[in-house]
């Protein structure tokens, strides 16, 4: 008896032995597991400011193409001989400038839902931080729209016809001939300048149109929750945010509308057909290369987004296993 009495103690140090050895163990590789997840955290963290740089450097090409097209298109008018090849040329920009702006609204849009609904994963100060570069960007793109826009030539109270050839008695005294006038170059030109200004001017007072509408929808719905819900102190914060940029967004927005309706004769210069048509070039050139950068730029931002999401994921499993270590942490014999 006495000898299976000590059989069965042997067995039960032993056990515990090997069980408190397994402990170590795991206490160990779960030591291990948390230095990977911290190195691969840093790793990760490397390539969201990559990505960001990346993405900052795109922007600033995007802008020097767009402020040189502007810029450029912005000091000169058609004349009689070019037509309507400058104002044509002129709208295409506006609707690549445009397009920019819708793309870059739609993301910010997202954010701000993203936010409100609770599903990012992202700190609240990284998705704020995209939110105000997208904003800027679409301020940028607008701006420059406006300017181009307040470059078309105005209608003008032209003569429509002109003399080209004088009254007066045929040589003998055969009769009287009456003077000879035609439509003017002037008046027709007037006349296109007249169609281009009305097209692109309904076409930018839509797009601040909507940035309006867009402004003050998001004021009155932000304003609500405030007022008719229960929000957190975080979500107000977030809603209070909002209402602070749209109505800054508003205020810029209402500006530029009252430039467009109290536009004056721009101070432009004429060109030639030669000049015209080269100028026609050069904007599907680069227009071509505006929207391969709006694409890179939105791919970027969705990369940088992913990333710091999964950054976010990591680092509260991180967090948990640190809180686990932390309360099975061996005792050491002193």
């Amino acid at each position: 008896m006495k000898a299976l009495s000590m059989i069965l103690f042997v067995l039960a140090s032993a056990l515990s032995s090997v069980s408190a050895g397994e402990e170590a163990a795991d206490f160990k590789e779960r030591q291990r597991i948390v230095a990977l997840m911290e190195g691969r955290i840093v790793a990760r963290d490397q390539r969201v400011v990559e990505l960001a740089n990346e993405i900052r450097s795109v922007h600033h090409r995007l802008n020097a193409k767009l402020n040189r097209l502007v810029d450029k298109l912005s000091k000169i008018e058609d004349s009689p001989d070019s037509g309507f090849r400058l104002g044509k040329a002129k709208l295409e920009v506006i609707d690549g400038l445009k397009k920019a702006t819708e793309e870059f609204v739609a993301q910010r849009e997202a954010l701000e839902k993203g936010l409100r609904a609770g599903s990012e994963l992202r700190s609240v100060e990284d998705v704020h931080a995209e939110i105000d570069h997208l904003n800027a960007e679409a301020d940028n793109h607008l701006a420059q729209m406006v300017k181009l826009s307040l470059s078309f030539a105005r209608d003008e109270n032209v003569s429509k016809y002109e003399r080209v050839g004088g009254s007066g008695y045929y040589t003998g005294g055969y009769g009287w001939f009456e003077e000879t006038v035609e439509v003017s170059d002037e008046w027709r030109q007037n006349r296109r300048n007249r169609t281009m200004d009305q097209k692109q001017r309904k076409e930018v007072s839509g797009v601040l149109d909507r940035a309006i509408e867009r402004c003050e929808e998001n004021i009155q719905r932000a304003e609500s929750a405030l007022e008719n819900g229960n929000p957190s102190s975080e979500e107000k914060e977030i809603l209070q945010a909002e209402i602070d940029v749209h109505r800054s967004m508003l205020k810029t927005r209402q500006a530029q509308k009252d430039d467009l309706l109290f536009e004056s004769q721009p101070e432009t210069t004429e060109v030639g057909r030669d000049l015209a048509r080269e100028l026609e070039k050069a904007v599907e050139d680069e227009l071509g290369k505006v929207q391969e950068d709006i694409r890179k730029v939105v791919l970027g931002h969705r990369q940088l987004r992913e990333e710091q999401a999964k950054i976010a994921e990591m680092e509260s499993l991180l967090a948990d296993r640190k809180a686990w270590l932390e309360e099975h942490r061996p005792e050491v014999d002193e």
